[in-house]
């Protein structure tokens, strides 16, 4: 979101299209996990699906309608106004939601279908206490929920660092931080002046985060699916 300023290129009839489809969509997306969330009994005590996931959808959703009004931002020269700022603010908080919604999840289906996860074992629907003492799966549960919330704790301050300009100099603006992506940081003739590659890094970093770890969790939820396809197919 670093890049609506008064300095940026207003966007092209095909990009205020696309993000304004994107803006009904995220709508969409919203009112249906409120739905979802409220209907189904196993959700109501995931108050980070059930409540930040819509709100995530709902700041992706402004997002996009600031994204596809850029062009009368930039006209009016409004890239310093106060509700352009709580946009930016808001935008920062969609990682960190996004990726405590998608462990929550993750956590929620192996919990509820008994299967080993991340070295924690649940039985019929519950912790298990196969092993006691600080490697029991209450202290894994307890560790890796507190872990993943302090990663995006993390990702929440960088972001919010990054998309307010607050890691650079007044005088030493960098143009591509949330310009440009990873291939682009280490192909800069600036790279060697650290305010501007930091800048840049710190904007890349909350992406990078949720990629490896949706990665890692859509890897433990396909290994669940593998085994509890062959399964079925044995007991069948």
């Amino acid at each position: 979101m670093t890049f609506i300023d008064n300095a940026s290129e207003k966007p092209t009839i095909l990009q205020i299209v696309l993000f304004s489809l994107l803006s009904i969509i995220f709508l969409f997306t919203a009112i249906h996990a409120i739905f979802r969330t409220n209907t189904r009994r196993h959700y109501h005590r995931l108050y980070s699906v059930r409540f930040l996931f819509p709100l995530a959808c709902i700041f992706c959703l402004l997002e996009n309608i600031a994204l596809a009004a850029s062009g009368a931002i930039i006209d009016k020269q409004l890239d310093d106004y106060g509700l352009l700022k709580v946009v930016f603010v808001l935008q920062a908080t969609q990682v960190p939601i996004y990726l405590v919604t998608i462990f929550e999840l993750t956590y929620l289906v192996h919990k509820r279908r008994s299967v080993h996860f991340c070295g924690m074992f649940f039985d019929e629907g519950r912790l298990g206490r196969r092993v006691q003492g600080v490697f029991s799966t209450p202290v894994k549960s307890f560790v890796f929920r507190n872990l993943i919330r302090f990663i995006a704790l993390v990702c929440l301050i960088t972001g919010v660092l990054a998309n307010l300009d607050l890691l650079r100099e007044k005088d030493k603006p960098d143009e591509l931080a949330g310009r440009t992506g990873w291939w682009k940081l280490w192909d800069r003739e600036k790279t060697t002046d650290s305010v501007y590659s930091m800048h840049v890094l710190m904007s890349l970093i909350p992406t990078a985060i949720l990629i490896f770890c949706s990665f890692f969790l859509s890897i433990a939820l396909w290994r669940y699916v593998h085994v509890h396809s062959i399964f079925r197919r044995v007991t069948l």
